[in-house]
């Protein structure tokens, strides 16, 4: 914040400096309409409301590419004059450009705007940018959807609709989507089919994260903090870079230690679970031997032992079988309390080489979870459905690229890409099922003491070719063209054995009910998706452009054959064996990025239809609580995105972020009496609205700067099912109906001591993101003839934080 200048006198009467900013953003605004803009309706993204008053140093020029002042190239560091909204820059095209030149759906959050908004998670993104929903099932399990992409099923054969990259390395999957967000210089969030520069897997978009480069400042420089706040959470965070000989080596190292008590309640066990206890840390080591040659090395590492899973319940009905369950929104009624253990870890290497006529970049990147969760499946006080899974995966990339030099009026990049996977999901199953209940009496015996051991393993290689050229056609006009062909194999083996207590008297019949099943399988599968812009440079910050862009996502194989209870072995290990497809989509959108000239007002939108073929489902069957992957014939997910930030005064920044999204099945039979055609997508709301401000001040009485802010969400109900199928009170629950977080800020005048004060969902919703129906083990057939009875399991939001962090600039 060395930018920062202190208004000459203290913040007084504001009505004509607010209204007169008023006018101007009014202003520009009819100049919007008036250009049709409106009418367009096209998205991007904003640094996050990034405080105008605060501007922030640019590590890199965005034209050349090579580093300035202590040699740190960070992607998404802006440039900003005082009062003006800031410059920011992205890598959305695998080179530095700025936002506003960018003709890409693109959300850019700044490290400013991490720190000011306590973001330290992807649901903090999430609920900031347009078009995203986050969800953490587990903490060792989270899924992300941008534009309507579904949140599918874990597994070792399954792959996500959005990859996250770190430095540019592909993330694993599901047990690699949290990662630390200490340590960046910028979050970017890339909606729309990216295929043709990150390849499979982002059908619906990519998340992609840079970390502060080290320092070659003299004599070093870092930063302590420490947080303290509600449920004694307490975490300390540091860093520390600088250089290690001369201008040639740098060197940094962060870690990150948090821990927070249990603070939800257990009413069976009469405690408390759900508490926090992880640590992260990362180094790095930067060789610039000549300046034109540079060399990246890094590592980090995640070890986690918080709670990983908390089942809550939602429902209307009192249970005879379980007469005194709770429904709060801070209670647990499980029998047994999770326990996990997750290490995550990653090593990188980029080296960039700049000749005359083209830079050469090599990026290799190695990533490997272990993760062990033990934890009830149902939520419910007598373990009826317990599960212990482990994951073990590993994978090494590498790309190698060249790009043009900057500047020139053909810009292209062009490259290879491998990657080798081996992942392996283990899980166990033990089953206790009441047999009074619904699921529990479809069995002609009662089931006790029956165990499943469920393994999958799968070997995964992709090759890949792609390239990208930009040229003008005529004055002001460009067209953009691209492709990727994708070579893809997958083999694996899945396995299904049951085991049962013995002494139970029904031991010898349950082999006929719990099948084993094994089953070898493999695939290869070929891709070529292209994309085509055309952009147009209307005038002097205003940019159109329209894209079209094809997505491709992996085929693969799920474990849903574990509920292929009482038919043949044969018959289950065909199941086992059988893939579903890849999933592919056709995007259209049309965009416009506007930044008024003084830099006051700034919009981002973008219009889009995307039309998915053999989109992936994830469908949750409530008689086993097992998901199945299979492939809906046809969806189309369409909507408008704005982003619009504005600086009235210099002493205030407004922000918006809107999105609707129409997002439907258009295709998709799924049973002879189940027609989804015409429903909804779950996990998309149609419209999600995100207010925010910020203000800057000081007090002549006290020292230092202060900012004071918050933002305001509000999402319409999303379903979880394909059916549609979810009760009223669950849709309810399922509103972000107004979740506020608030910050305020102390600055010193010496720039050296920081406190914050802040407040994440100050209202309590702890709204519901996830929900599965689970009526048929807890409800009793009598019980259950009332097709309005219901009984689900719940994830909810994180609850109310509020806490205090200080902190110390070396």
């Amino acid at each position: 914040m060395k930018g920062w200048r202190p208004r000459a006198d203290p913040i007084g009467p504001v009505g004509s400096d607010l209204s007169n900013g008023l006018r101007r953003l009014s202003k520009h605004m009819l100049l919007m309409i008036a250009s049709g803009i409106s009418a367009v309706s096209s998205e991007t993204a904003t640094a996050e409301p990034v405080a105008a008053a605060t501007p922030t140093t640019a590590g890199a020029d965005a034209d050349t590419g090579r580093s300035s002042g202590a040699k740190n190239t960070d992607a998404g560091t802006s440039e900003s004059d005082e009062d003006a909204i800031p410059v920011v820059v992205v890598t959305a095209q695998k080179r530095k450009t700025k936002l506003g030149d960018t003709p890409v759906a693109v959300s850019a959050f700044t490290p400013e705007a991490i720190e000011r908004d306590h973001i330290q998670g992807l649901d903090d993104v999430a609920l900031r940018a347009p078009g995203v929903t986050f969800v953490q099932v587990i903490k060792g399990e989270t899924y992300i959807s941008i534009r309507g992409t579904l949140i599918n099923t874990p597994g070792a054969g399954w792959d996500d609709s959005v990859t996250t990259f770190i430095d540019d390395v592909p993330t694993t999957g599901v047990g690699d989507n949290s990662p630390d967000l200490y340590d960046l210089s910028s979050i970017e969030v890339l909606r729309g089919p990216q295929g043709t520069l990150f390849g499979r897997n982002v059908t619906g978009g990519a998340i992609v994260i840079h970390t502060l480069e080290p320092s070659f400042q003299e004599g070093g420089t870092g930063k302590i903090e420490g947080t303290y706040g509600a449920n004694n959470l307490a975490q300390v965070r540091g860093l520390w870079t600088g250089p290690l000989i001369a201008d040639q080596l740098a060197g940094k190292v962060t870690m990150d230690v948090k821990r927070r008590d249990d603070y939800l309640n257990n009413v069976t066990l009469h405690d408390k679970t759900y508490g926090d206890a992880t640590g992260n840390g990362r180094g790095q080591l930067l060789w610039e031997p000549r300046n034109d040659l540079k060399v990246l090395i890094g590592g980090d590492f995640t070890h986690d032992l918080s709670t990983p899973k908390i089942v809550q319940l939602s429902g209307n009905i009192e249970p005879s079988q379980h007469p005194n369950l709770s429904y709060g929104p801070n209670d647990t009624n499980q029998g047994i309390n999770a326990t996990g253990n997750s290490n995550v870890e990653g090593t990188s290497a980029r080296v960039e080489w700049d000749t005359s006529w083209c830079t050469l970049t090599s990026i290799s990147g190695f990533r490997r979870v272990h993760d062990n969760t033990s934890r009830s499946r149902l939520g419910d006080p007598d373990n009826q459905a317990l599960a212990s899974t482990d994951i073990q995966n590993k994978q090494y990339t590498e790309e190698i690229h060249l790009a043009s030099p900057s500047g020139q009026n053909l810009s292209w990049l062009g490259g290879l890409f491998y990657l080798h996977a081996n992942k392996r999901q283990s899980d166990l199953y033990t089953f206790n099922l009441n047999h009074n209940t619904v699921n529990g009496g479809q069995f002609p015996i009662p089931v006790s003491g029956v165990m499943q051991n469920v393994d999958q393993q799968i070997s995964n290689d992709v090759g890949a070719l792609f390239g990208e050229a930009s040229l003008p056609i005529l004055d002001k006009l460009r067209l953009t063209l691209g492709a990727r062909g994708q070579w893809e194999s997958k083999s694996g083996s899945s396995t299904i054995v049951p085991t049962f207590a013995p002494g139970n008297p029904f031991d010898p019949i349950y082999p006929a009910i719990f099948p084993s099943a094994s089953a070898n399988y493999s695939a290869t599968w070929w891709s070529f998706t292209p994309k085509a812009t055309l952009s147009y440079e209307a005038q002097k910050g205003l940019l159109l452009y329209a894209t079209a862009a094809r997505g491709y996502k992996s085929g693969g194989w799920d474990t849903s054959a574990s509920s292929d209870f009482g038919i043949s072995s044969a018959q289950v290990s065909q199941h086992l064996g059988t893939p579903f497809q890849p999933e592919k989509v056709w995007s259209y959108e049309v965009g416009s990025k506007y930044l008024s000239p003084e830099r006051h007002f700034q919009l981002n939108a973008a219009a889009f239809i995307a039309d998915y073929k053999d989109m992936q489902t994830n469908q949750f069957n409530p008689q086993t609580a097992v998901f199945e992957t299979r492939n809906a014939g046809r969806a189309r997910a369409e909507g408008l995105e704005l982003e619009a930030v504005g600086a009235p005064t210099r002493w205030l920044t407004l922000g918006l972020a809107y999105t609707f999204d129409l997002a439907r099945y258009t295709e998709y039979v799924q049973s002879s009496s189940q027609n989804n055609s015409g429903n909804r997508i779950p996990e998309t709301p149609r419209h999600n609205i995100h207010l925010s401000a910020d203000t800057r001040w000081s007090i002549g009485l006290l020292p230092g700067r202060f900012n004071v802010g918050g933002d305001y969400t509000y999402r319409t109900k999303v379903y979880f099912a394909d059916s549609n199928s979810e009760p009223a009170f669950v849709l309810q629950q399922s509103k972000f109906d107004g979740v506020v977080n608030l910050h305020a800020v102390w600055n010193s005048e010496s720039d050296k001591w920081h406190a914050t004060l802040f407040a994440s969902d100050l209202t309590n919703r702890q709204p519901v993101v996830y929900a599965t129906d689970v009526s048929g083990f807890y409800l009793t057939p009598t019980e259950a003839r009332n097709p309005a009875n219901k009984i689900y399991v719940v994830t909810r939001a994180q609850s109310r934080l509020i806490g205090l962090t200080l902190r110390r600039d070396l």
